[in-house]
């Protein structure tokens, strides 16, 4: 058991402790406090000069003289072990979790854009301006050969190895390569 006589305002406040960690948690004890192991009081000697612990006796106790320190650091630590109050650190509650008073986010989602399989394709060149040799290069000849939108997706999703799709149309429409109307 550790004990701990603090200086406040009003005097002095005598409290024990289970150990040095709950201690520490003590707001009560600050630079002014003396803090010593209850089973050796002797200590106090060795910490604290004897006009020290005296005036503190003096402050909490009867007054009286001592014959000499030992006298005085027993007597001390006697009333101290009699009258200090077990200090314990407060127990936190968890914390509730508020109710979500947030406002929905609005995700905008980019969908990919589709074509209208009815749209006619209206080649403006006469060779793709991708190198050749590439499946970027033959998705877009198939695109430019087509008449239609749907045509031209069914037979890019029909192309082996890798089938094209709607980007290899918006490619060629990047590319300048053609137009849908």
């Amino acid at each position: 058991m550790f004990y701990a006589i603090c200086e406040n305002a009003t005097g002095y406040q005598l409290l024990a402790f289970e150990n040095l960690q709950i201690a520490n948690q003590c707001p009560a004890i600050n630079h002014k406090s003396i803090v010593y192991r209850g089973n050796n009081p002797d200590n106090l000697l060795k910490h604290y000069s004897f006009e020290r612990l005296h005036s503190v006796w003096q402050a909490i106790g009867k007054p009286m003289s001592f014959v000499n320190q030992q006298q005085l650091v027993e007597t001390l630590h006697d009333f101290v072990d009699t009258k200090a109050v077990v200090w314990t650190p407060p127990v936190e509650e968890p914390m509730t979790q508020p109710e979500q008073v947030t406002q929905p986010v609005e995700k905008k989602v980019e969908t990919r854009k589709r074509f209208d399989p009815k749209l006619s394709i209206v080649p403006l060149l006469a060779e793709p301006p991708i190198r050749q040799g590439t499946n970027r290069h033959r998705n877009m000849a198939v695109v430019m050969a087509c008449s239609t939108v749907g045509e031209a997706m069914t037979q890019l999703r029909a192309l082996q190895p890798s089938p094209g799709g709607g980007t290899d149309i918006q490619i060629a429409i990047d590319h300048g390569a053609i137009e849908l109307k």
